[in-house]
């Protein structure tokens, strides 16, 4: 797959100090750097989501996490930012939930997903209770005695 353009300035919010452009900005350099000598470093195309996501080009953050998750299909990196940018930022739950789902996957440990799902299923209301507990017991069983999925669970079961 061709890489996305990596180079695209960076764009500030007004609220934006003028420290955090110079820091953003040096980073953006760095990143730009890296990708120009290896345009498939998934580090560096982590670095690039996170460093959009921070001025509010949530369109550039999501490309260079997808194009992340297309170089290794089984990290849950991607996936769990682009679940977390879905549910916080741009409000698309659908395509949070699948990116959770996707990461739970891939690496049936990662509770941080477990946990953003729940939160979805219960605190954003897409879904009920009763999808997260059954979420949690697929968690539980895949992760036995694991104390944030335990204690989820029981909040939930009160």
């Amino acid at each position: 797959a061709q890489a996305p353009n990596f180079r695209t300035p960076l764009t500030f919010g007004e609220s934006m100090t003028e420290d955090v452009r110079v820091a953003l900005t040096a980073q953006l350099a760095a990143v730009v750097k890296v990708l120009k000598g290896d345009s498939q470093n998934f580090n560096a195309w982590i670095k690039l989501g996170t460093i959009r996501k921070m001025t509010g080009d949530y369109n550039g953050a999501e490309t260079a996490w997808r194009y992340a998750k297309l170089l290794y299909p089984k990290s849950t990196v991607p996936t769990d930012n682009l679940g977390s940018l879905y549910l916080d930022f741009i409000k698309d739950y659908p395509k949070a939930e699948i990116n959770f789902k996707l990461s739970i996957s891939s690496d049936s440990h990662d509770i941080n997903a477990y946990e953003q799902l729940v939160s979805l299923y219960t605190i954003y209301g897409y879904g009920s209770t009763s999808t997260a507990l059954a979420l949690l017991q697929k968690g539980i069983a895949a992760n036995p005695g694991n104390q944030t999925l335990l204690q989820l669970q029981s909040q939930l079961s009160n």
